[in-house]
């Protein structure tokens, strides 16, 4: 099935897309052509899939917006009133609209990730180095904080912690990149077989 929903949510707006055969791939090709503008001579056919079925989930949710990226690729609106974070994984695409700096990031539950927490896993984390669940909840809640400034200088093992206050089953996230110093709550939201996470209540320090 092509387009699922698009379900409101208190910060916002986030829209699901199962990419499929009969997707109208010709009407992705001719709208949002600012979003990755040479997607038709990218060579890796799947992720050509992936960013055509995000032009049609963006028609879905915001037709009167046109889509950029910057230097390091992260999606903003060109009015910028509004901001967006969007993510794949398989054949799911998601797209979160915010009235504030946000990320999203969709992950598998059967992902193996343990092999590389060593990259991503600091001492205050609250995951658990052997425990996979914990470990792929946290990577996606580092890529949702990531993805609110998308720039490279922000470390995940470094920068970014993810923590549970106690009596709070609420996550929240602090970065401590000194150019881009902010904390975040951590959402997540059930969908099928994957952990869904995205940011809220973002506030710079």
């Amino acid at each position: 099935m092509p387009f699922i929903k698009i379900e409101k949510i208190k910060s916002g707006l986030i829209g699901f897309w199962e990419i499929a055969e009969k997707d109208d791939f010709n009407l992705a090709n001719s709208i949002f052509k600012s979003y990755h503008p040479n997607c038709k001579n990218y060579k890796n056919e799947y992720r050509k899939k992936q960013i055509l079925a995000t032009r049609l989930l963006a028609n879905k949710m915001c037709p009167k917006e046109n889509i950029f990226q910057d230097s390091f690729g992260k999606p903003h609106f060109e009015s910028k009133e509004k901001y967006l974070s969007i993510s794949n994984d398989q054949d799911i695409v998601v797209l979160y609209i915010s009235n504030q700096p946000c990320g999203i990031d969709i992950q598998s539950i059967n992902k193996k990730i343990s092999n590389i927490s060593h990259k991503f896993l600091n001492k205050n984390d609250f995951a658990k180095d052997y425990n996979e669940k914990e470990l792929i909840h946290l990577w996606c809640a580092k890529e949702s904080m990531y993805k609110i400034y998308g720039n490279p200088e922000i470390l995940f093992k470094k920068h970014l912690t993810i923590f549970e206050i106690k009596g709070d089953n609420t996550l929240h996230g602090i970065s401590s990149q000194p150019k881009f110093l902010f904390n975040c709550i951590i959402n997540n939201l059930k969908f099928k077989n994957y952990y869904l996470v995205y940011t809220s209540s973002f506030k710079e320090l």
